[in-house]
C-alpha cells in the first residue's frame, strides 16, 4: 500500500496523539484473560487490532475513513466489549 498525501494537521494528530492511544489500548486489551468461552473470538479481535493497527500505522490517511475501522469495531461489539474499545471516526 502506498501512503497518500495527508495534512501536515492529521499527519501530527495521528502520530502525536491517534497511533500512540490505539497502541497502548490495544497492549491493555492483550494483557487481558477472556472467558474460555470467547477466547478465539477475543484473539481474532486482537488479531484485527493488529492489523489495523498496523495499517494506520503504514498510512495514517486511513484515520480519516469509518471503513477502516468496520471489522475491527464489529468484532469488538460481538465479543461484548464496551464502546469504548470502538476505534477511528463515526
Amino acid at each position: 500500500m502506498t501512503s497518500s498525501p495527508i495534512p501536515q494537521e492529521l499527519r501530527e494528530l495521528a502520530w502525536g496523539t491517534l497511533i500512540p492511544e490505539y497502541n497502548e489500548q490495544v497492549g491493555e486489551l492483550q494483557g487481558l484473560d477472556p472467558p474460555e468461552e470467547l477466547s478465539e473470538e477475543y484473539q481474532r479481535y486482537l488479531d484485527m487490532s493488529a492489523s489495523t493497527r498496523e495499517e494506520i500505522t503504514q498510512d495514517p490517511s486511513v484515520l480519516a475513513d469509518a471503513a477502516t475501522f468496520e471489522e475491527v469495531n464489529r468484532q469488538a461489539d460481538q465479543i461484548g466489549l464496551s464502546p469504548d474499545c470502538r476505534v477511528g471516526p463515526g
